[in-house]
């Protein structure tokens, strides 16, 4: 199995991590892909960077 990796520093992954989570208990809902990808996004655009199909393939 392949797995996809985010090319991003650890603390953007931690930051990705936990606004996701931030974003799912706000929904009252469990932490899912779909949540981490739009947390995901939102840091690459804060990052000034082009989040690639490559990288998310498979999340939702």
């Amino acid at each position: 199995m392949k797995v996809n990796l985010l090319n991003v520093a650890g603390g953007n992954i931690r930051s990705i991590a936990l606004n996701a989570a931030f974003l799912a208990a706000d929904a009252n809902d469990a932490v899912t892909m779909y949540y981490m990808l739009q947390v995901a996004k939102s840091e690459y655009i804060k990052l000034e960077r082009s989040l690639t199909d490559t990288e998310v393939k498979g999340w939702v």
